[in-house]
């Protein structure tokens, strides 16, 4: 049931070997997909900005597959020593909250306050 959710979510045509890559267990969850369901092979592109973009989007389609209402369960993810983030995990948390499609889903995260420095994103 939820390996469909997250597959609707994701759809046929992504690329989730970001994400697999990411969290190599998430192929539990989505399934594999065949070689004719992957997305073609895209010509070079310049610098990481799209495949950032990419990334972020697989992972917010694949939480909103987990998190979808069907289901009766809470996802809650946990993650701690944030004072040590760099400005691209801290946008795809912040892209994580503030999806308004994404629903029961509740982020904590943890730092210590003494080991941020001023500059910290």
């Amino acid at each position: 049931e939820i390996r469909n959710a997250i597959q609707e979510s994701i759809g046929e045509t992504a690329d989730t070997s970001s994400l697999t890559n990411f969290l190599p267990n998430a192929s539990d969850l989505i399934g594999e997909f065949s070689a004719t369901h992957q997305k073609p092979e895209q010509p070079q592109e310049a610098g990481n900005f799209t495949v950032l973009n990419r990334f972020r989007f697989i992972v917010r389609q694949f939480l909103k597959g987990i998190c979808s209402s069907q289901f009766s369960h809470r996802v809650v993810m946990f993650i701690d020593d944030l004072q040590w983030a760099d400005r691209q995990s801290l946008d795809l948390i912040h892209s994580l909250l503030t999806d308004p499609e994404i629903s029961n889903f509740l982020f904590i995260g943890s730092y210590r306050e003494n080991e941020v420095l001023p500059d910290h994103p």
